[in-house]
């Protein structure tokens, strides 16, 4: 991951069934990630990387990964969105 990604990210999160501990062999890893200011690029850039170590390591499960901003989480969090709250609630800081 170049340097300029590493500086963007704010929060790794896992959420869902592996983050409950409540996974089945063919459930995926739910991570949301949160940046500084979401752009396309970097939510692109992001999913390679995801991508990348799905590949090379041959790493399961798949990782099912979504990209938002900090200041995006946290509003939609505050006006108690249920997708957020629910990640809130249930999610690994990793």
């Amino acid at each position: 991951m170049t340097e300029d990604i590493r500086v963007q990210i704010e929060k790794v999160i896992a959420f869902g069934s592996r983050a409950r501990d409540e996974a089945t062999e063919d459930s995926d890893l739910d991570v949301i990630v949160l940046v500084r200011e979401k752009t396309p690029e970097i939510g692109k850039r992001l999913k390679d990387v995801a991508y990348r170590v799905l590949w090379d390591y041959d790493f399961k499960p798949i990782i099912s990964l979504k990209v938002f901003s900090k200041l995006q989480f946290e509003e939609a969090t505050a006006r108690g969105f249920s997708f957020y709250k629910h990640i809130q609630n249930e999610g690994i800081s990793v």
